[in-house]
């Protein structure tokens, strides 16, 4: 069971939707729940490893992973940069990168 763990794709899914909703007029707020047992179980690392750098330069190595580290950030960042409030509705557990996603909302309810 993956507890909705983040993809590559939702984590580029999850910034494109914050750009998004930050600019619709008939949006006023925006609740972000998990589905399931849990709100989030963090990073699939399965979806990350497939797109690990294969060079054996460990600066250029480095470099990719750092870009990609970077764009990961600015999704996440896409939350607090919201012109809409975001509220994150958490239940059950909510590990690693679950935590850095809700740090980027307004206000964060947890049960």
């Amino acid at each position: 069971e993956k507890r909705n763990a983040i993809t590559l794709g939702m984590w580029a899914d999850i910034g494109k939707c914050f750009d998004e909703l930050s600019l619709l007029s008939d949006c006023r707020a925006i609740i972000l729940s998990g589905n399931g047992k849990m709100f989030c179980g963090g990073i699939d690392l399965a979806s990350f490893i497939s797109v690990m750098p294969t060079c054996s330069d460990s600066a250029h190595k480095s470099l990719h992973i750092l870009h990609g580290i970077r764009g990961m950030q600015d999704s996440f960042t896409a939350l607090e940069k919201c012109r809409k409030p975001v509220i994150s509705v958490i239940h059950g557990g909510c590990i690693g990168g679950g935590v850095d996603l809700v740090c980027g909302s307004d206000i964060r309810l947890m049960s």
